[in-house]
């Protein structure tokens, strides 16, 4: 885990997100250690379909905390208080979810190899 931590991945400044073709250092995103790179938004799109219901429901409330914590970072109070997990817990665990392993050339892609490119439905 120490190593992995350690890891560097550089970015070229013309580097493409993988999935919407648009620079990626335009907004907020992943590099993997295979050196595929995609914004948040564009990952979080392809692995939404592809997650099991109660870690679709934990992204979910895991954004809705992170977006709480920015609220009160930009000075208006959350109605309810803020979450008791840190803005850095939140982040961590959002990236275990998200950037767990490259979609393009990681497990899920091996998972999804069998799957028809159109949906017979």
């Amino acid at each position: 885990l120490k190593q992995a931590e350690e890891r560097v991945v550089t970015i070229a400044p013309d580097q493409s997100c993988e999935i919407c073709g648009a620079l990626v250092m335009k907004e907020r995103f992943y590099a993997f250690a295979c050196t595929h790179a995609c914004h948040e938004a564009c990952l979080r799109a392809l692995l939404l379909p592809t997650l099991k219901p109660e870690r679709k429901d934990r992204l979910f409330k895991l954004e809705e905390m992170r977006v709480l914590h920015q609220a009160a970072a930009a000075g208006s109070a959350p109605a309810g208080g803020l979450p008791s997990t840190s803005l850095e817990d939140v982040e961590d665990e959002l990236d275990g979810i998200l950037a767990d392993d490259c979609p393009l050339c990681g497990q899920l892609m091996i998972d999804t190899i069998t799957r028809p490119f159109i949906d017979p439905e």
